[in-house]
């Protein structure tokens, strides 16, 4: 993530906003937390094709920045440990996944 100037206007727009996400996702409360994790397709799911990664990332930026979410997500579910099987590299998941556009989330990416 590329860091950002706060004498910059545009940077500080973007930080506040990356503020609000944060105090926004800390004051989830637990049935809204649960649901986000489930509907991220993690916990029904092993195939990385069917996650919704808007969801995971913002679930990454948010709730889980909450130290006692991230222990709730750890204990209580499997969401966590497929999200971290799937990115290790002994696992081959992530790392065998071909570079095509299909695979990007974000359609304005650029592919050389």
């Amino acid at each position: 993530m590329p860091r950002l100037n706060r004498h910059d206007p545009l940077d500080r727009g973007q930080m506040l906003i990356q503020q609000a996400k944060l105090r926004q996702g800390l004051a989830l409360d637990d049935r809204q937390f649960i649901q986000m994790i489930n509907d991220s397709g993690i916990i029904l799911n092993r195939d990385h094709t069917k996650w919704n990664y808007e969801l995971i990332v913002d679930l990454l930026e948010g709730p889980l920045m909450n130290p006692r979410r991230l222990d709730e997500a750890i204990k209580a579910t499997k969401f966590v440990r497929r999200l971290f099987a799937f990115f290790h590299p002994l696992n081959g998941r992530f790392s065998l996944v071909r570079r095509s556009r299909v695979n990007y989330a974000c359609p304005t990416l650029q592919l050389d």
